[in-house]
Formats: C-alpha cells, sequence, structure tokens
C-alpha cells in the first residue's frame, strides 16, 4: 500500500478506533476486537474510495503516484457486479407484494 493510501488510512482508523472504544466505554456497544480490525480494513477503503472517486479531478503528476488501488477497484466492480444481479433477480423472478 502506497504512503498516499496508507498514513490517510491509519490516521482515519485510529481516530474511528478512538471513537468506537469511547463507545464501549459509555456501554453503547459491547468490545470485539474483530469490530476493531473490520474499522481499520473500512477505514482503508473509504480512503481508497475516495481517491478513486477524486482521481478524474487530480492532477497526472498526483495520480501517477496511486498504486496499489486494483483490489479496490476490484471490489467496487464485485459490488456493482453483485448489486445488478439483486435487482434484476428482485424485479424479473420476485413475486410482487399485493
Amino acid at each position: 500500500m502506497d504512503s498516499i493510501v496508507f498514513f490517510p488510512t491509519v490516521v482515519l482508523g485510529l481516530l474511528l478506533v478512538v471513537i468506537y472504544l469511547i463507545r464501549c466505554w459509555r456501554g453503547a456497544r459491547v468490545y470485539g476486537l474483530g469490530a476493531i480490525i473490520s474499522i481499520v480494513v473500512f477505514a482503508g477503503g473509504i480512503v481508497a474510495g475516495v481517491l478513486l472517486v477524486a482521481r478524474p479531478f487530480l492532477s497526472k503528476e498526483f495520480t501517477a503516484r496511486l498504486v496499489g488501488l486494483d483490489l479496490y477497484v476490484w471490489i467496487g466492480g464485485l459490488a456493482v457486479l453483485a448489486v445488478s444481479i439483486q435487482a434484476i433477480y428482485r424485479e424479473i423472478f420476485k413475486k410482487p407484494n399485493p
């Protein structure tokens, strides 16, 4: 992961983990290590997603430094495929509610 993606991911991940831990401490949530790991992974997805959406508006020099985002492009494509299949199934094969 490039430093352009890594450092914002660490900062956002730590901020969100602190918010999660504060909510756990106040009793609003139950602590779970899996949740903390998911938060950090999702923070990476947010940073990569923002960079991918902003890519057409960024300079050529900056976008040339955006390496390693192929995984997020693939995940985004997979998500679009899954949602499209689900919508087609719902429209064609599911019975309408009376």
